[in-house]
């Protein structure tokens, strides 16, 4: 694998079940992946003491379910979480990408917060690009 360059995607996603975003990353071939080293999310709302949130990266639109992260499913490649424990903004941060990732295709974000007044998150992905072989990228 040649490394090609870095890409960073940022945006904000609605909290909610039916609310997965598609990074579109796919450039028509299975000679190019990107492989994600980041994954950072944050409430909108730093004042807000129950924007917590969760959120989870994926190769493929799993959507959600009770048990929001499952990392016995291979699809779900990074995960995310934050504590707003006080109106003073984000006390404890987690996250963790599989560092066997690749992805050929798109790249799906989802997430979970305990706002009701202000669900959206904010999301910030860091990926490397790579040139591979064809083999690798079927």
């Amino acid at each position: 694998m040649k490394k090609i360059g870095e890409y960073t995607v940022r945006g904000q996603i609605p909290e909610g079940t039916d609310n997965t975003k598609k990074i579109e990353l796919f450039d028509g071939t299975f000679t190019s992946g990107y492989r994600v080293v980041k994954f950072v999310i944050a409430g909108a709302r730093a004042d807000d003491t129950s924007s917590d949130a969760v959120a989870k990266l994926m190769t493929e639109n799993i959507g959600t379910s009770a048990d929001f992260w499952n990392w016995n499913d291979n699809r779900e490649i990074g995960w995310a979480s934050t504590d707003h424990r006080t109106a003073d903004g984000v006390q404890n941060v987690f996250s963790e990408i599989d560092p066997d990732n690749l992805i050929v295709e798109d790249l799906f974000i989802t997430a979970q917060n305990r706002s009701a007044s202000n669900p959206n998150i904010n999301y910030m992905i860091t990926m490397i690009k790579y040139d591979i072989s064809e083999y690798q990228g079927a």
